[in-house]
């Protein structure tokens, strides 16, 4: 049962009572704890930093900014914030929004972006804008970065001139500003050169095909998507002014309202934020990556709360599948509500260890460990220790007992077949995986007849939800009647998402191909 959301503010009130003032008997196990998923995911360095009532009560920097040289990273390096960034530009829409200058019912035609006759403004901050407006999350950077050209087109003004003035001089933000490479916005930003702030920033990281960290050049853009620098203290301080300036509370309270299907389904996504509703309690969130960097944040607004953490190499989000829109997947989040909001599902969040797992048996805490799992598995395919067995042995479950034909695929971009033969007239039912793209299937298996004719195709059947990630369906025949002969089964898969390597959550019983079985009436 979860736990009333007035119980849980007053349950925290108490426990940060405690919390503040026992604070130097916790700093060293949160450290601790910090630095061991450091380690494990073999980040050359991590910052975070976490905010109470307009408070920064810990900061932290862990490790190298430079491994070579033993440089230490420290709380005012700025890292590149990846699609955090999505959150300043959502704001500063919200802003003019409030202002009369946009309306996130604007259609982006008005703008002289050519998406489509029902493309609104609110689509493109909800990733909602694929497909028929709306009705569909589809996490989309290019389209998010139209979102400049609404600032421009109704204001004559760029994204960096607008963060500048409502975002970071207001606050003030210290250590945030453009990605000083992309020359044309820093100087927008700031009207100073970016070169002393190039050689103030992180040295990125990325890893090889043995997940070991390799010194690269960073990325190099900015844009309304990404391309952010920052630092952990910052990014608390902003997410602070988010929950306090009463102007920013009420924008970012429009902006982090959950939006819905036409169904009524919730989506994963609001204007420019994840959000997530955790026992009865409403995380506001984002991640970022690129190739040498990783960030998150979070915002508890009901307890005046918020926590971020960077780190200067991708392993900090590519391992989680965070895209999924499933905060408590990372380990890092696990690690911040289990000191900072200890109450949710009756305290048990506390016993999270790095790699660990949970003892108790509730549905919520099966499906975290489940996502523990899965994110253990992508961590073993980045360190190019091939397919997890003890993961795929935990989830296998036996898809169709009785089969009188069955056929699976195990590599990405292939074709497989197999031929079975019928030497009776039977009814038979097909099931078969289904990878679906705004309705075009990818992955999908078919029948032939012994002359190469079409017998059945997963692109006629009824789908149905397979579990793990939206995309993955299953497609089920009609009843079919197969004469005495020999027939092909055949299944073909795209460039991602088979179990090579499930590039978001699997189908829940890691069935990918297709199979065969005789109606019993």
């Amino acid at each position: 049962m979860a736990i009333p959301a007035r119980t849980i503010i007053l349950t925290a009130f108490l426990y940060w009572t405690f919390l503040i003032n026992a604070q130097d008997v916790l700093t060293n196990n949160i450290i601790k704890d910090f630095e061991e998923l450091r380690i494990k995911l073999n980040i050359p360095g991590v910052s975070f930093a976490v905010i109470k009532d307009s408070r920064i009560i810990i900061s932290k920097s862990l490790g190298y900014d430079d491994m070579i040289l033993q440089t230490p990273l420290t709380d005012s390096t700025p890292i590149n914030v990846a699609s955090i960034t999505k959150t300043f530009t959502a704001y500063v829409i919200g802003k003019l929004h409030k202002e009369g200058k946009v309306s996130f019912s604007d259609f982006t035609s008005d703008f002289q972006i050519e998406l489509g006759p029902k493309v609104k403004v609110e689509h493109l901050l909800s990733h909602t804008s694929l497909g028929e407006p709306g009705s569909q999350y589809y996490y989309n950077n290019s389209r998010y970065n139209k979102l400049d050209t609404v600032m421009y087109q109704s204001t004559g003004r760029l994204f960096a001139s607008h963060m500048a003035e409502k975002i970071v001089q207001k606050i003030p933000l210290k250590n945030t500003f453009p990605n000083p490479y992309d020359t044309s916005d820093f100087r927008i930003f700031s009207g100073e050169s970016s070169s002393p702030y190039i050689n103030n920033i992180y040295t990125g990281y990325i890893h090889d095909s043995a997940n070991v960290p390799v010194r690269s050049p960073i990325e190099r853009a900015f844009a309304a998507s990404a391309g952010l620098m920052s630092t952990a203290k910052d990014l608390v301080t902003y997410a602070d002014f988010l929950m306090n300036d009463a102007e920013a509370k009420q924008i970012f309270s429009q902006l982090t309202e959950v939006r819905c299907s036409p169904e009524g389904k919730a989506f994963p996504y609001a204007l420019g934020w994840f959000v997530e509703i955790i026992d009865s309690v409403k995380f506001v969130w984002h991640y970022g990556y690129m190739g040498t960097n990783s960030s998150l944040l979070i915002v508890v607004p009901e307890i005046n709360l918020a926590f971020a953490i960077l780190g200067n190499s991708n392993n900090l989000s590519r391992v989680y599948p965070l895209e999924e829109g499933t905060l408590l997947t990372s380990e890092a989040a696990l690690l911040f509500v289990k000191y900072f909001v200890p109450i949710l599902y009756n305290g048990a969040l506390t016993n999270f260890t790095v790699s660990g797992r949970f003892a108790e048996q509730s549905v919520e805490l099966e499906n975290i460990n489940r996502l523990l799992d899965y994110s253990e598995y992508r961590l073993r395919y980045y360190r190019g220790e091939g397919a997890d067995t003890a993961y795929i042995s935990r989830f296998r479950k036996n898809t169709a007992p009785g089969a009188i034909a069955l056929l699976e695929a195990d590599k990405n971009e292939s074709k497989v077949a197999i031929n079975f033969t019928i030497d009776s007239a039977m009814r038979v039912w097909f099931v078969s995986s289904a990878e679906e793209y705004f309705g075009e299937l990818t992955d999908y298996g078919y029948c032939t007849d012994s002359g190469g004719n079409l017998v059945w195709t997963a692109r006629e059947g009824t789908t149905l939800p397979a579990g793990g990630n939206e995309k993955n369906l299953y497609a089920v025949s009609e009843f079919v009647l197969l004469t005495p002969g020999i027939y092909t089964l055949h299944f073909i898969t795209d460039d991602s998402h088979s179990p090579e390597f499930w590039s978001s959550l699997p189908p829940d019983d890691l069935f990918w191909g297709i199979y065969v079985v005789q109606d019993q009436k």
